[in-house]
């Protein structure tokens, strides 16, 4: 548990060897982990978690933007189209992967097209859950020495407009598995 928890490396083992290492472990029932950065997410891990049977079918993988200028303005280190070919490879090689993630509406600088990239980035990704927030400015973060752009009525516009949109998503994941 943890920020870059996929980071890990002792020097000899990297995170996707102790996922398989746990994965060994008698009396282990079920392995989650949480929260992996996109530019760490291998080839190996993506393995691991899809050969390892009691790792669940589940990658919380913060996303916090659709708009590669405001990713760029957060300092995330991943384009939305490198966030979009890891989903991809995940998908395709873990049957089921259930997929949530972390959105910020109204970072400084946001403009209405950043948001609907966000919008539509959500739309098309389906995620079966996110986390969704308001920009607050944090004392210990670069964006705190930066104006506010958005307005505390537009980031509650643009808050409860994905919230609707992720809701419908939700549930209409969640009602595949009626039956089942």
């Amino acid at each position: 548990l943890g920020q870059t928890v996929n980071s890990y490396h002792d020097g000899t083992h990297d995170f996707a060897d102790l996922v398989r290492a746990t994965n060994a472990i008698e009396g282990v029932l079920r392995i989650r982990y949480t929260s992996p950065h996109p530019s760490d997410m291998s080839e190996r891990l993506i393995a691991a978690m899809a050969e390892c049977d009691k790792v669940m079918p589940h990658v919380h993988m913060p996303l916090q933007s659709g708009s590669d200028t405001i990713l760029k303005a957060m300092n995330r280190t991943y384009t939305i189209a490198e966030f979009d070919a890891i989903l991809t490879r995940m998908r395709s090689a873990i049957p089921g992967l259930a997929v949530t993630t972390d959105i910020i509406v109204g970072f400084p600088g946001e403009s209405a097209a950043d948001f609907e990239a966000t919008a539509a980035y959500l739309r098309a990704q389906r995620f079966d859950s996110a986390f969704l927030f308001k920009y607050s400015a944090r004392s210990d973060t670069k964006a705190f020495q930066w104006p506010e752009t958005v307005s505390e009525d537009e980031k509650s516009e643009r808050l409860s407009a994905l919230i609707e949109q992720q809701h419908e998503i939700s549930a209409g994941i969640h009602d595949t598995w009626l039956g089942r």
